[in-house]
């Protein structure tokens, strides 16, 4: 951990405070599984990185090369559907125009900070076996405005309020985990799960008793269905998820397809399947899926089964509850140092050029 000299405190409350929301709000668990005539065979991990090589390759792309994949509030992807063999398998993220989700970061290249933050911070604390390193790739002019085009009908409509950047000069070329390299004849279902912050807060400096009882996220869920934002609200809880007790992490999982949201989805073979928008999700539906797409011949729940064991065998949430916990404050208390630093005249350095903190 950082020293805590005059004023370190204050630093090492706000640093670790935002590093445990950075790792909950962006956290994605990616899972591959290789299903051989109906029965599953193998999980696959993740392969390598993209490497300069790959640099070189995509400088001869344009935009009819890119095909969209999916997107978030601020990102969006698209996959790689050229037939040069060294991008096969990629997909590149784009910013978008979304100043609201942005928080000011540059239009040109956002993503400085966050390959720093991946090499000092995310590295040391999960390894490289589950962080798998993106390259940067200059876009020539007009790449963003021709991909926009390209893509704009195969986005959801909730989506499209906010477009591409078209200021934005680089891009992420990253493996695409959703299609993983498998023996022929396999079928490969990739499941992403944004898995959230997986403990209660027991910082003294908690003023607020529910936090202690309620996770954030079923909180947030509460808010989100008065605000209007949600119709119905998951039974989801990140505390069952981490909590390593097998029946707590299928009644996890379970709760993630009855109501899935933007925190589960089902690929197969690199097609987002499940589930179908934003607002549908079940057990039906999984289970249509996995016979039709995936030729299972398992129910849903046997496949609930196989990713309880894969999470309860790999170290991955283990290590992603002990880096969330290094806020060990809460953002109650944060927020209030970072006010009184900022009225004294002091700063905090982004967390990628601050020292590292473990």
């Amino acid at each position: 951990m950082t020293s805590l000299g005059p004023g370190g405190l204050c630093t090492h409350i706000v640093r670790a405070s935002a590093t445990r929301r950075t790792i909950f709000a962006a956290a994605v668990v990616g899972i591959g599984i290789a299903i051989y005539q109906g029965l599953v065979r193998r999980w696959i991990r993740l392969r390598s990185g993209p490497s300069s090589c790959h640099v070189q390759a995509f400088a001869s792309t344009d935009a009819s090369c890119w095909k969209y994949l999916a997107e978030g509030a601020l990102n969006l992807t698209c996959k790689y559907v050229g037939d040069d063999p060294l991008l096969v398998g990629h997909v590149l993220r784009l910013r978008k125009h979304n100043p609201d989700a942005s928080k000011g970061a540059s239009r040109i290249n956002p993503y400085l900070e966050g390959k720093r933050f991946e090499e000092k911070v995310m590295l040391p604390l999960l390894g490289r076996r589950y962080v798998q390193p993106s390259i940067e790739v200059p876009l020539k002019k007009d790449f963003v405005r021709d991909v926009a085009q390209r893509i704009e009908k195969s986005r959801p409509k909730w989506r499209r309020l906010h477009g591409l950047d078209v200021q934005l000069k680089v891009g992420l070329l990253m493996t695409d985990n959703t299609e993983l390299p498998a023996v022929p004849g396999d079928v490969c279902v990739c499941v992403e799960i944004k898995v959230k912050c997986g403990y209660l807060p027991s910082s003294p400096w908690v003023t607020r008793e529910v936090k202690r009882r309620v996770s954030a996220f079923q909180m947030h869920q509460q808010l989100k269905l008065a605000k209007g934002k949600e119709t119905v609200p998951s039974r989801y809880d990140p505390v069952d998820l981490f909590s390593a007790d097998e029946g707590r992490v299928r009644k996890a999982l379970t709760a993630l397809v009855e109501v899935p949201q933007n925190n589960l989805q089902v690929f197969v073979n690199g097609k987002l399947l499940f589930p179908k928008s934003h607002s549908e999700g079940g057990f039906d539906a999984f289970a249509q899926v996995l016979q039709d797409a995936a030729n299972f011949s398992g129910s849903a729940e046997d496949l609930l089964d196989v990713l309880v064991g894969i999470l309860q065998r790999e170290p991955l949430l283990p290590r992603l509850l002990a880096a969330q916990m290094l806020d060990d404050c809460d953002v109650e208390v944060a927020g209030k140092v970072y006010k009184a630093i900022l009225a004294r005249g002091g700063s905090i350095p982004p967390l990628a050029d601050g020292p590292p903190l473990v």
